[in-house]
């Protein structure tokens, strides 16, 4: 048996009833299968019982993290909002929204890396006529000040 399902690290009462039945206020369907605990290292943890007796780890409040009707409501909201049961919720949809963020995250990465290489070959452009003695920190300097005539 898992030690997390100690019936001593069991959190029962109101918490376990509204985790296992429909609440319309977050849109909740409810889920028998699941076990709230409280684990031993100081959080508490949302487990779903499996067909075959073994327990998955659904979710788990932040250590030192109070369990509390603020704290509860929205447990019970962001299961709902990931319940693909859930009319209105797809597993699609929540990979869509999955593959847009890190697709967003991916642009951003690529446009600062593109601005940082534009930086880095003006430099090195500037450093080679520099060292070469076609251009010289005056230039460079009007240059970078805007005045572009001064280099010709």
């Amino acid at each position: 048996m898992d030690e997390r399902l100690d019936p001593q690290a069991r959190i029962g009462g109101e918490y376990q009833r509204r985790l296992t039945l429909p609440d319309a206020t977050y849109g909740w369907q409810g889920d028998p299968n699941l076990v709230l605990v409280w684990h031993k290292l100081g959080h508490w943890e949302v487990l779903r019982e499996l067909p075959d007796g073994r327990h998955q780890l659904v979710t788990k409040g932040k250590l030192g993290m109070p369990l509390n009707d603020e704290t509860f409501g929205w447990l019970l909201h962001g299961l709902a909002s990931k319940d693909t049961t859930n009319r209105g919720v797809s597993h699609e949809g929540l990979v869509d929204d999955y593959l847009k963020a890190h697709e967003k995250a991916d642009r951003d990465r690529t446009a600062t890396a593109v601005d940082k290489m534009g930086e880095a070959a003006e430099k090195t452009y500037y450093g080679v006529l520099k060292d070469t003695g076609w251009i010289t920190n005056a230039q460079i300097h009007a240059v970078g000040a805007g005045k572009k005539d001064a280099v010709d």
